[in-house]
């Protein structure tokens, strides 16, 4: 066992610690983590989280003055900070939006630990719709994995939603550009997305959670995410071996896994 791992051991099992502050291997970063979650385990323990796309997102992603950033469901803000970081001198903002109240509490210490200015927690849910909604959670160790669809049973709570298009009016965004937009939502994003065509039909690059399992829990067609993202002229790609390869819309539809898709428009 590695020291990261140890005293990871005795923080939590013997120290009984509820949070601890991991360091990073990315950016130096800092982050205030719960001990029983699995996201803030692989931070503390191994430094990263999905290091594969973080460091394929730091090789290419290219962050202009003016730009903006959505992080759709930024849990505690692993990916807002990391684009913080590649934004580099970059006058761009980042809206990282997080509706659970304990996760939003972490993204905001988080953003301060690492003198983040350009993050802004937003605490809303995003949908097709503005309103209130409620939030399946998930009562496992992965706080990551709360719902708008109605299949957890670790009880609800009660959230506010905005769309992406009503939020970029009020924030009077006006003609920036969406350069990238993160959505993880655990099978809510279509309903997201369709709140959005205003921003898609300006973003360049969508990386999207596509989860098929929870999609037809719910009783929700994968298919029509799939479908509706191309109508949007956006094609797919998936992360192999660190880089961007294309995957047909038959090959997703054939399996069940959640897989982060890269969604590109022609040209």
């Amino acid at each position: 066992m590695d020291l990261r791992a140890a005293a990871y051991v005795v923080n939590r099992f013997i120290l009984r610690r509820p949070r601890v502050l991991a360091k990073a291997d990315h950016f130096d970063l800092r982050l205030r983590v719960r001990t029983d979650d699995v996201i803030g385990r692989h931070i503390y323990k191994y430094g990263a989280h999905e290091p594969e796309t973080t460091d394929f997102l730091k090789r290419t992603l290219d962050i202009r003055d003016g730009d903006v950033i959505l992080d759709v469901g930024a849990n505690i803000g692993w990916y807002s900070l990391v684009l913080d970081r590649i934004a580099g001198e970059a006058r761009a903002d980042i809206y990282a939006f997080e509706p659970d109240p304990e996760n939003y509490a972490l993204l905001g210490e988080n953003r301060a630990l690492n003198a983040a200015q350009r993050v802004h927690p937003v605490q809303l849910g995003v949908s097709d719709r503005a309103g209130t909604f409620e939030l399946h959670l998930f009562g496992g160790p992965n706080r990551g994995r709360h719902s708008m669809l109605p299949i957890h049973e670790g009880g609800t709570i009660e959230i506010r939603t905005t769309t992406l298009d009503e939020f970029w009016g009020q924030e009077e965004l006006g003609d920036r550009t969406p350069r990238f937009l993160k959505m993880d939502i655990e099978g809510f994003e279509l309903a997201a997305l369709r709140g959005a065509a205003g921003v898609l039909a300006r973003c360049p690059c969508v990386m999207l959670e596509y989860s098929p399992r929870y999609m037809s829990a719910a009783g929700m067609e994968p298919a029509a995410l799939l479908d509706f993202m191309t109508e949007q002229g956006y094609t797919p790609a998936i992360l192999r071996d660190g880089a961007l390869a294309p995957v047909m819309r038959e090959e997703l539809l054939a399996s069940d896994r959640h897989v982060d898709l890269f969604w590109r428009r022609d040209g």
